[in-house]
């Protein structure tokens, strides 16, 4: 599974990818944490791996390398996503990453199916923390119907 360091649990990458929105020095460690990933294993790790990639990204300098980790990162989602496309997790980071990128990078083009298959597979999710990720994130920038809302609460 990974080539190196052990991965940690997928709890602790949970709580490393959320806190690699707050600072550079939170995105770096989930970057360097994530390298140890054999991307051709686990399709929700790569996924992560990916994540941890367009998350570095928001503090880079140079548009170039930005433009540059910003594919790499999308590449693993996507990559990710074409191998587990019923996983919602994997379906979900993907949500997350379109819903928050500017316009001009296009990719956008999965939200609207990528909602849906969320908002389906909500009930059946027996995992509570990522139905509390889920829930919190889908209710602030999920851009829900209010049905849709009431269906999460």
């Amino acid at each position: 599974m990974c080539v190196g360091a052990a991965v940690p649990s997928l709890t602790q990458i949970r709580e490393l990818y959320y806190r690699a929105n707050e600072n550079k020095k939170a995105a770096d460690r989930f970057y360097t944490t994530m390298q140890a990933v054999d991307d051709r294993e686990q399709p929700l790790l790569t996924c992560y791996k990916g994540m941890a990639a367009i998350m570095r990204v928001k503090y880079g300098i140079e548009p170039f390398s930005r433009l540059a980790g910003f594919q790499k990162g999308k590449g693993l989602v996507e990559q990710a996503v074409g191998q587990a496309p019923a996983n919602v997790e994997v379906r979900f980071l993907r949500f997350c990453v379109q819903s928050q990128v500017p316009r001009i990078l296009m990719y956008s083009s999965d939200m609207a199916a990528d909602r849906t298959f969320i908002l389906q597979a909500y009930p059946q999710l027996a995992d509570n923390d990522l139905r509390k990720r889920i829930k919190e994130y889908m209710l602030r920038y999920g851009d829900l119907t209010p049905n849709e809302k009431r269906y999460l609460q």
